[in-house]
């Protein structure tokens, strides 16, 4: 356990500097941007992580048959690195190409008539198609130093891009796009160097027995990054498009600085999912890296939500400027809500790498929640933060609920059956 406490220190450190990094862009852009600008810019960005929520499996899906490939050989892990990367180059290209065609189709929806700001964001959508593959297998090898270098490059690549786009060239919003496309590029570069002895030595092509479980496996992934990622982003889609711009402008700085409350504790997870996995595959029993989990999400994500429901006016005024302090009502919901979701994602992620599935249900339900509270009620904003934060609450407490009552079930029936 001294292991796992101190893996996730240095991931704590290294993941949460890129999130600083992600946090002084999103600040740095706020008040060179209008609100206007900054809610589109903001909703091109959610549509792109709805968009890669299909592809948002396979980080899971690598790191997790990673695990088991390594157990028996490196030469079957380098074998799923070339076939990965051959797929996922061809599926890059495929998206950019019907993305630039749908192009009218998204300046319809999102009411932004910039093209070539879109089109840039197509771009680094079909960057997100390859950055899974050195992810997913650095975490699999639980390298988790590269690994967390790699995330923050990406982070500090768009920083360091906005900084020359945005403040010294005044690109406007364009210019924030091109900040997450250099660093999307600069990460790919260092994940791929990071394996460069995977990419030497011979190498042995997945089998088909393989590809089936990985393709069996990948659909309740699916589903949970459909539900999870839906609920992180589809909110600000939603706003920017039944709400004043303005509206969505103010959304959207509570929405980014609220989902600090879900992705602060998301570095436990990407060491606890390797760990249950390979914990799992040698047929242990033992929550413990679930607990340690839970714990210090709570503590975390708890403690954050709470200061911002304590002093969000204060919070807003400092990053942002009183120019957007009708985002402080919103702020305080999104916070709370975001941390509920958290602790639920902790469950989901913990059942994930153990192959146990019925948390999907939970899931399901709170998404169909959410979705039906915004269809009824959307004429302000605040409405769909408060849909938000009914459906995560639910989630979270019935997938503990129904955690508890199945590590209690299984206990019962292994004391009958001995």
């Amino acid at each position: 356990m001294n292991s796992y406490v101190t893996q996730n220190a240095i991931l704590f450190i290294l993941i949460n500097s890129g999130n600083v990094f992600n946090y002084l862009f999103q600040v740095m852009i706020g008040r060179k941007l209008s609100p206007e600008d900054y809610g589109a810019f903001n909703a091109l960005n959610s549509m792109t992580v709805l968009i890669t929520i299909l592809i948002g499996v396979l980080p899971v899906v690598i790191a997790k048959f990673t695990v088991q490939l390594s157990l028996k050989s490196m030469e079957k892990v380098r074998g799923l690195f070339f076939s990965g990367l051959k797929w996922l180059c061809i599926g890059a290209g495929a998206t950019m190409i019907a993305g630039w065609a749908a192009i009218p189709l998204v300046k319809d929806f999102l009411r932004i008539n910039q093209t070539w700001t879109i089109a840039l964001m197509v771009c680094q959508t079909g960057l997100a198609f390859l950055l899974p593959l050195p992810m997913g297998i650095l975490q699999g090898l639980q390298r988790f130093t590269p690994y967390g270098l790699t995330s923050t490059t990406s982070t500090a690549g768009r920083f360091a891009g906005g900084v020359v786009y945005v403040l010294l060239l005044n690109w406007g919003m364009t210019g924030a796009i091109l900040s997450g496309v250099t660093g999307s590029l600069l990460s790919l570069v260092f994940g791929l160097y990071c394996l460069h002895d995977i990419m030497t030595g011979p190498h042995t092509a997945p089998t088909m027995d393989v590809v089936g479980d990985m393709i069996r496996y990948s659909v309740p992934v699916l589903l949970m990054s459909i539900g999870v990622g839906s609920l992180g982003q589809i909110d600000m889609v939603l706003v920017r498009h039944f709400c004043l711009p303005d509206d969505a402008g103010y959304y959207a700085t509570a929405a980014i600085l609220g989902r600090i409350a879900f992705f602060l504790p998301g570095i436990f997870l990407m060491v606890m999912f390797p760990s249950a996995a390979k914990s799992h595959s040698l047929g242990s029993k033992n929550h413990a890296a679930l607990w340690w989990s839970a714990g210090l999400t709570g503590v975390l994500a708890g403690g954050f939500a709470g200061v911002c429901a304590t002093w969000p006016a204060q919070i807003i005024s400092l990053l942002y400027g009183k120019g957007y302090l009708p985002s402080v009502p919103i702020f305080r919901i999104i916070s709370v809500a975001m941390a509920f979701l958290a602790m639920a994602n902790v469950f989901f992620t913990y059942c994930l790498a153990r192959n146990e599935y019925g948390f999907l249900w939970i899931l399901g339900i709170g998404l169909a929640a959410m979705l039906a509270g915004v269809g009824m009620f959307h004429q302000y904003s605040i409405q769909i933060a408060w849909s938000l934060f009914f459906s995560s609450a639910v989630m979270c407490g019935g997938t503990v609920l129904w955690f508890l009552w199945k590590h209690q079930r299984e206990k019962v029936l292994r004391e009958t059956c001995s």
